[in-house]
């Protein structure tokens, strides 16, 4: 017996999907965040999209995001 899971919930509010997004503005490899300097590096990139005024708010993106993965 095959079911297959229904993300339709979870692409609506948490925005994860097994496609993937259209058009990202980054990516990068699970693994990579084991590096903090690349980590580093891709929060600065997202504080600038923002607009932020230091890590703190790509860093709750980040955990927001994280954490959302897990509850999935």
């Amino acid at each position: 017996m095959s079911q297959e899971l229904d993300f339709s919930l979870v692409n609506t509010y948490y925005h994860i999907s097994p496609d993937g997004a259209e058009n990202p503005l980054a990516e990068m490899p699970a693994t990579d965040f084991f590096e903090m300097g690349q980590v580093r590096g891709l929060m600065q990139q997202a504080g600038e999209i923002v607009q932020a005024h230091g890590l703190e708010l790509p860093a709750s993106f980040f955990g927001t995001s994280l954490c959302n993965l897990c509850s999935t």
